[in-house]
């Protein structure tokens, strides 16, 4: 629902952080070179991309992607993005594989979950 909680949540407040977080990180960037060197800056550039990424696929309500790292959950936290949709598959829903068509609770915490690792 265009007007609900969850729905401006997903397309407007976290792409907000994300951006604020992105602006942070550029403005900082001198910093991470004089405190870390070369690999600071290469750090800085890997993480506005994968911000900037997110961001964008939240904006524009690409499919939800499995999470790819090597962390102990993350077969744990597919499997639940996987029942989720097919939750919403029976429930004769075809969007559930987008940001906006999805569970609120899984897509807004998977969010933040691909910002941990």
């Amino acid at each position: 629902i265009s007007r609900s909680f969850a729905y401006l949540t997903l397309r407007d407040r976290l792409p907000t952080i994300l951006t604020k977080v992105i602006d942070t990180l550029h403005r900082n960037k001198d910093n991470f070179f004089k405190e870390y060197g070369e690999e600071g800056i290469q750090a800085d550039k890997r993480a506005i991309s994968f911000l900037s990424k997110l961001r964008n696929e939240l904006q524009t309500d690409k499919p939800v992607q499995a999470l790819t790292d090597n962390a102990e959950d993350t077969e744990a936290w597919n499997e639940c993005m996987r029942r989720q949709q097919d939750l919403l598959k029976t429930g004769g829903l075809s969007a559930g594989s987008s940001h906006h068509g999805s569970m609120w609770s899984v897509t807004c915490t998977g969010g933040y979950r691909r910002l941990c690792i």
